[in-house]
């Protein structure tokens, strides 16, 4: 299958080939036959022989050339396809963030920096809170401009960031770079939660939802993304517990963890 789809690559460059080749055979067979042929005619045979092989050779070469071009188009066309579907597996539609997928991706990558230069990065996990009545008071339409607009703010106040993503549902999360202590990553997350809390336009309406946010600092401890992603989510389902509409830190020991208040300066 590969061989034919390699010469029917090649069927305009074999079929001149061949063509070349015929040409040639039949101009050597009457030049060698054409014993009794006078000087002039020998030359004005030869001439042309050489003009016509000049001609063919050049479309041998044109033909040539073309095909290497093309083919460099398409290695091209199949490699920008290839990114693009990748970007599109590690994207989510809605909001245009990355995916679960490509979130743990990069916290990877983060961690491995982590190792190397010690320097402190956090996990939020952020749950909307008052995102289902929304939805079903005013529709999906109303929820999907919600989920965009709580995207596009994190996106914006998120400092330092390493990847905002949407994981699904109403749940967000961050990878952030920060200072070295609790003071900034509290404040961080405290000031996420506050732009997603202004209220959000939607047609004559004006929609309201809050978060619950788990923070979780990467430590020696964490050896994954997953462990990350669930101490953030952990701390998140505590805050759920104690009341919502607040800043949870997981603490240093499993399961443990250190209430904020539900601002913090």
């Amino acid at each position: 299958m590969k061989l034919l789809q390699l010469l029917r690559g090649y069927w305009s460059l074999i079929a001149t080939i061949l063509l070349f080749g015929g040409y040639l055979a039949f101009e050597f067979d009457v030049y060698a036959d054409s014993k009794d042929a006078s000087p002039e005619r020998e030359r004005g045979d030869l001439l042309r022989l050489l003009t016509v092989s000049s001609v063919m050779m050049f479309g041998f070469m044109v033909l040539s050339l073309r095909r290497v071009l093309d083919h460099g188009r398409e290695r091209t066309m199949r490699t920008d396809a290839e990114l693009r579907a990748r970007a599109v597996e590690r994207t989510d539609i809605l909001t245009g963030l990355a995916n679960r997928l490509r979130f743990e991706e990069l916290v990877a990558d983060t961690l491995s920096e982590f190792s190397k230069y010690g320097a402190q990065f956090v996990v939020l996990f952020i749950d909307l809170d008052g995102f289902k009545p929304v939805n079903d008071t005013h529709g999906h339409a109303a929820g999907d401009a919600v989920l965009r607009e709580v995207a596009a703010r994190l996106t914006t106040h998120a400092e330092d960031a390493v990847c905002v993503a949407r994981l699904g549902g109403d749940e967000f999360s961050v990878c952030a770079k920060t200072a070295h202590g609790v003071q900034h990553p509290m404040r961080l997350a405290s000031t996420l939660l506050e732009a997603i809390e202004r209220t959000i336009p939607f047609e004559d309406k004006q929609l309201a939802v809050s978060a619950t946010i788990g923070v979780a600092i990467c430590t020696d401890e964490m050896q994954s993304a997953s462990d990350l992603l669930k101490a953030a989510d952990s701390a998140m389902y505590a805050g759920k517990r104690g009341g919502r509409g607040q800043v949870v830190l997981y603490g240093s020991k499993p399961q443990a963890v250190t209430w904020s208040s539900p601002r913090v300066a």
